[in-house]
């Protein structure tokens, strides 16, 4: 999104924009910037409103599967969930989940739980219908970049900058883990069936993997940077 006065058109600052979502149901995007404010706009790009209430960017926003509520994680650490209604957004659920940034969050599809990322080298569950953190899972060292639920809700991905790839069962919680690349994993998506996952990496690189044991199958070089 970019300045543009003749049009009206809402103007982030120079610290740019961390993450932005479309609502369908309510027809809101939700974008936060790099000086802790949310902003509310229509499909217009319209200014709805704006929330000054983070000490450092806001992170990832993204709408529950059925458009009622949204999340967002800020720079202090801090996880916030939205309920979304025709007018605006109202605060929720707030919770102080990482001792460092939480840069990556989102709902399990079938609304069983949220989690948020952090470069506190966990990724923090929460359990939707009670409101309350049911788990804490660590990486090795340094910060987890990225989450992802199987449609299912039976699995969570999540990988590290050191280039792992962690599968955890949601039932058990227990933990596999496989080092994709030497570089750092940024984002991971899989398929609807939980045959495919493909993730991305540092070093240029996509990767596609076996979902059952995270075999790679093909390596796509695709970018220069």
């Amino acid at each position: 999104l970019t300045t543009c006065k003749a049009k009206k058109n809402i103007c982030f600052n120079e610290r740019g924009i961390y993450g932005a979502f479309f609502n369908e149901k309510y027809n809101k995007i939700f974008a936060g910037n790099g000086n802790g404010t949310l902003f509310v706009l229509n499909d217009s790009l319209r200014l709805i409103t704006q929330k000054q209430f983070a000490d450092g960017p806001v992170a990832t926003c993204i709408s529950s599967a059925d458009n009622e509520y949204m999340i967002n994680t800020s720079g202090d650490g801090t996880r916030y969930i939205w309920k979304v209604s025709v007018d605006s957004i109202a605060l929720y659920y707030k919770n102080k989940t990482h001792s460092a940034a939480s840069m990556t969050c989102l709902f399990s599809p079938k609304m069983k739980y949220a989690v948020s990322t952090g470069h506190d080298s966990t990724v923090v569950v929460l359990d939707w219908k009670n409101k309350s953190i049911i788990k804490r899972l660590y990486a090795a060292t340094g910060t987890v970049r990225f989450a992802w639920f199987s449609y299912d809700d039976k699995y969570l991905f999540w990988a590290d900058d050191n280039g792992f790839l962690y599968k955890t069962e949601t039932e058990t919680w227990k933990t596999f883990k496989k080092r994709i690349s030497p570089n750092a994993v940024n984002c991971i998506v899989s398929d609807m069936n939980n045959l495919e996952i493909v993730v991305s990496s540092d070093d240029n690189n996509v990767y596609v993997l076996n979902f059952l044991n995270l075999k790679i199958i093909q390596i796509i070089k695709a970018h220069k940077g």
